[in-house]
């Protein structure tokens, strides 16, 4: 029997990503330029959540070395944990240092909480090794 939670992390067109988030949480916010999407499948390959990444929406985060994931959506929280986790490697993989978010699942994927920020702001530092 296969586990329903399990999800493959798969590419996904940002205006796709755009339109999961808009079905599931009828909003989409801020207009910054966004760097990449990724989404997660069932094994029948339904798309369960989506991630995009972004420019920061705060200026003062916008420095050339920080990511925003400006919006995380879907049914499954581990699903959106996995999306994460494979959005920092990611922007690892093109030389950014830092992943930061506002969604509440970051905690249980490794983040930390940025100081003297609320609401709670969560940030990854992360190790060099990208090229940029």
């Amino acid at each position: 029997m296969e586990n329903q939670n399990e999800v493959t992390v798969v590419p996904v067109p940002i205006q796709t990503a755009k339109a999961f988030v808009t079905w599931t949480r009828h909003q989409i916010s801020a207009a910054t330029p966004e760097r990449f999407a990724i989404g997660a499948q069932t094994q029948d390959g339904t798309l369960v959540a989506v991630a995009i990444v972004s420019d920061p929406i705060d200026r003062f985060m916008a420095d050339c070395r920080t990511v925003e994931v400006t919006h995380l959506a879907g049914d499954l929280p581990s699903a959106e944990r996995v999306l994460l986790g494979a959005a920092a490697r990611a922007a690892q993989a093109m030389g950014y240092q830092r992943l930061i978010t506002y969604a509440p699942t970051a905690r249980s994927a490794g983040f930390e909480p940025v100081p003297d920020v609320d609401p709670v702001l969560w940030q990854l530092t992360l190790p060099l090794g990208g090229q940029r």
